[in-house]
């Protein structure tokens, strides 16, 4: 993402075969503080991509963004929400782990249960 052009994004979200909505998040002074690219599927929702104000990382909006995604969903009774992706050694990616319960794709194809553990000794 960090490579693409104006019109690239752009496209990601205009061209979408999916519904794609940008939600953004905004603080008490109206400033953007964060964002998260969604498609609006049948049964639930897909969190695309988040970014947020690195000076903002106290605040948590990561989880603030899911826990925002699963009241929505809630209220609309879909079923699914899929978080994108979690890559295990990106400490920016940790909170994803937090929520269960989790179905993820692993070796086995998809899993029920714990995500896998990066320090664990293979």
């Amino acid at each position: 993402m960090a490579t693409m052009s104006f019109s690239d994004f752009r496209a990601m979200i205009e061209d979408s075969v999916v519904q794609t909505e940008l939600v953004s998040i905004k603080n008490s002074d109206d400033q953007l503080i964060g964002a998260c690219l969604i498609d609006d599927l049948t049964r639930g929702y897909s969190a695309v991509y988040s970014y947020f104000d690195p000076d903002e990382e106290q605040r948590s909006l990561g989880t603030f963004c899911v826990l925002w995604l699963l009241d929505r969903a809630q209220k609309q009774e879909l079923d699914h929400l899929y978080l994108g992706y979690w890559i295990a050694e990106c400490a920016k990616m940790a909170y994803k782990s937090r929520f269960k319960p989790v179905e993820h794709l692993g070796t086995n194809g998809w899993q029920t249960g714990p995500l896998p553990n990066p320090n664990r000794s293979k």
